[in-house]
């Protein structure tokens, strides 16, 4: 599944999370209902990555951009983002495919506090660690008056090293505050 580019892709994923965390992004995902963010920033993503092959890579790309996410009327073939993993089929809300394979997870934190923001990092995790992508997104979607978690904090010795691995095999996490509506 993979590709040639890993590099490309990783370098891909590191600069889309400032698209993700952008106003206009925000403003898009202001009045989305939990679990249809990526539909509304499908189309910024899309964007960014057609510049990106364009004009903001350093290596040559001999492929077309091909990006789907999940729900997309492709009306012709589909795009297969999926791959099967410890016995069950395992979907990223949305992927790059082409020409390399950067999966994105979007996921929001709930009103009582537990342990999602894990939940969804290993979710995450699995696409990069399986080898089907070669970088993943973590797209963690905050309400608009909250206050930014201590997620990352890197207070933890065991919070530091553990985002140090992730990022080295290409996960990164953003978060993203909704813009107050």
């Amino acid at each position: 599944m993979a590709t040639q580019n890993p590099k490309l892709a990783r370098v891909f994923a590191y600069r889309v999370r400032k698209v993700l965390s952008s106003r206009q992004c925000k403003r898009l995902l202001r009045k989305v209902p939990p679990g249809f963010e990526h539909k509304a920033v499908a189309p910024e993503i899309e964007r960014y990555l057609n510049a990106f092959i364009k004009g903001g890579t350093t290596e040559k790309v001999h492929q077309p951009a091909l990006f789907d996410w999940e729900g997309r009327d492709r009306g012709k073939e589909p795009c297969d983002r999926y791959y099967e993993v410890l016995g069950s089929r395992s979907y990223p809300d949305a992927a790059v495919l082409s020409p390399f394979r950067c999966a994105f997870e979007f996921d929001r934190e709930p009103k009582k506090s537990g342990s999602s923001f894990k939940d969804a990092l290993m979710k995450a995790a699995v696409h990069v660690l399986s080898g089907a992508y070669e970088a993943c997104v973590l797209a963690y979607i905050l309400p608009a008056r909250s206050k930014r978690p201590r997620y990352l904090a890197r207070q933890s010795e065991f919070t530091r090293r553990l985002i140090k691995r992730f990022q080295a095999v290409g996960l990164y996490v953003t978060f993203i505050r909704k813009a107050p509506g």
